[in-house]
């Protein structure tokens, strides 16, 4: 088999499975770990630290801070500034200690004790204490939240807090997963949570940056938090991220000097400007996020997997990434990246595009193609032009294509509302991490409850397993198992990925990317 899934899976076994105590100093200005970070070109040398200034940001999405345990697009920018997480991967896949300095597992993987750095303090002045670390993790219980690390928190069996900064994390069953969650996981003040839900209180972290002032759809400031734990960081006074109408303006205000970075430009942009020295891209290595078609399976006539399977082969995955995507991108049959225990090549390539093989599953079903609607999410341009190219691919299968653009935060809201009509076009990241963890809580594949509506017992006993299996090699048979169902059900259909690009101006640096493409500012700063 090969050796690179081996590795991949042992080395998230061996985290999980050790029962010697992480332990870690308080890490130096130049130990916090990071999966890419902007540097100076081939041949030059960095330019000296300056610290102050204000990093200015253009985005399209405006933030959503009454949902703290969300992933969406509109905190992207800020998120990682203003809260911290318990821990960070590196980029092996190792957990680092974050506002979590050590931990150790014991009872066979199934009681996990944390110890929370001390002197840690709240935007407000209040400590960090494992008090706040557990009701962190219960609001992700609570469905309020609509976090979908939810599945995830429903195997916590209890939790036990011996002094102020220990937390003993009792699980109901081992979880390959569970560093996928307290890498994601923001710490909030668990005093202000019900009411930054409510829209009745600022958003109030640990983070290198303090909420300041929102204006909605309009601009939000970010102050330097002059008691920051981790000494002499952030670098910067302060972080303005403006919402601006379009790509096309967010590439027009980084050309005009008017912003230092925007978040994830037009790809054309991208060729065009990485040719200027005046301009840096940033790329993290992670094949993130992945794009897809949802299918609504209660909706006939697509409640038959022939129909489903008929328009996975109408997919025009190579054209689309020929065209639309500059070729920065791959067409996927499946959901996970080549670096994952979980891809295979041959199971990649399950779906060529055959639209003749498509209108004979049609016929066979006794399906005549009648009217089609596909909502897509406008959070990025990409989506709704491969809306287009796909609705001619079906056009020509017979169908009536009615196209339904669907702002960000409402496409979230029926992503886990399971409001669509028939088909969906979003993208989702986490496939990049532990697969378990990945068709646990992620909305559109959740095992047992996903925004399909597709239920298996084969498809969740397989889930389940594969998140309770140590052993490298019986994983990856369970994940081609897995791959096996995805592909046959086609409930749900990958197309490609979102190579997440930012660009900045040549005076900015150090800007970090964490394994999951989340921002982080703290060494950031502005060359003079």
């Amino acid at each position: 088999m090969d050796t690179k899934k081996i590795a991949y899976v042992m080395a998230s076994a061996l985290v999980l499975l050790s029962f010697t105590a992480c332990q870690a100093a308080p890490p130096s200005p130049t130990s916090v770990p990071a999966a890419a970070a902007t540097q100076a070109p081939a041949g030059t040398a960095a330019p000296a630290v300056t610290k102050g200034g204000i990093l200015r940001i253009g985005t399209i999405n405006d933030a959503m801070p009454n949902a703290p345990h969300r992933t969406v697009a509109g905190n992207m920018s800020w998120q990682g500034s203003v809260y911290d997480t318990l821990t960070r991967y590196n980029d092996k896949m190792q957990p680092q200690p974050e506002l979590a300095e050590s931990w150790a597992w014991s009872n066979e993987g199934k009681t996990l004790t944390m110890k929370i750095r001390k002197g840690v303090k709240f935007h407000n002045g209040r400590e960090l204490t494992a008090e706040d670390v557990e009701l962190n993790f219960k609001d992700l219980a609570d469905p309020k939240a609509a976090s979908q690390m939810k599945p995830t928190m429903d195997n916590i069996a209890s939790f036990e807090r011996p002094d102020s900064h220990t937390l003993v994390i009792n699980l109901k069953a081992p979880a390959v997963n569970f560093f996928d969650t307290t890498e994601r996981m923001t710490i909030v003040d668990s005093k202000a949570l019900a009411d930054i839900m409510a829209g009745k209180s600022t958003p109030v972290g640990t983070g290198p940056f303090v909420w300041k002032q929102w204006t909605t759809g309009s601009k939000l400031v970010l102050e330097r938090n002059p008691n920051y734990w981790r000494a002499g960081f952030p670098y910067l006074d302060g972080i303005e991220i403006s919402v601006l109408p379009d790509a096309n303006a967010m590439a027009l205000n980084l050309e005009a000097g008017a912003t230092d970075l925007i978040i994830t430009p037009e790809l054309a942009d991208v060729v065009r400007m990485q040719k200027d020295s005046k301009y840096r891209v940033i790329q993290p290595k992670a094949q993130s996020p992945l794009m897809y078609v949802g299918v609504n399976t209660l909706t006939k006539p697509l409640d038959d997997k022939r129909v489903r399977q008929a328009l996975n082969y109408a997919m025009p995955r190579q054209r689309f990434v020929d065209t639309i995507m500059l070729g920065l991108s791959t067409p996927m049959s499946i959901y996970w990246p080549p670096t994952s225990p979980a891809f295979d090549a041959k199971q990649n390539q399950s779906y060529p595009y055959d639209l003749t093989k498509a209108a004979a599953l049609l016929k066979e079903a006794g399906v005549t193609p009648g009217a089609l609607t596909i909502e897509y999410n406008t959070v990025v341009a990409t989506l709704k032009s491969f809306a287009i190219l796909y609705e001619k691919e079906l056009t020509t299968l017979g169908f009536k294509v009615t196209l339904e653009p669907v702002e960000a935060a409402n496409f979230q809201t029926k992503n886990v509302n399971k409001q669509f009509k028939m088909l969906w076009i979003g993208q989702a990241d986490g496939n990049s991490v532990t697969p378990a963890n990945f068709l646990i809580n992620n909305n559109p594949w959740r095992a047992g409850n996903n925004t399909s509506n597709f239920r298996s017992k084969d498809y969740e006993d397989l889930v389940a397993k594969s998140n309770l299996e140590f052993d490298p090699e019986k994983q990856v048979a369970l994940y081609a198992q897995i791959n096996k169902v995805l592909l046959d059900e086609s409930f749900n259909i990958p197309f490609s990925y979102m190579p997440s690009f930012w660009l900045t101006s040549a005076k900015v640096n150090g800007v970090e990317l964490t394994i999951l493409n989340a921002l982080q500012f703290e060494k950031t700063y502005l060359a003079k």
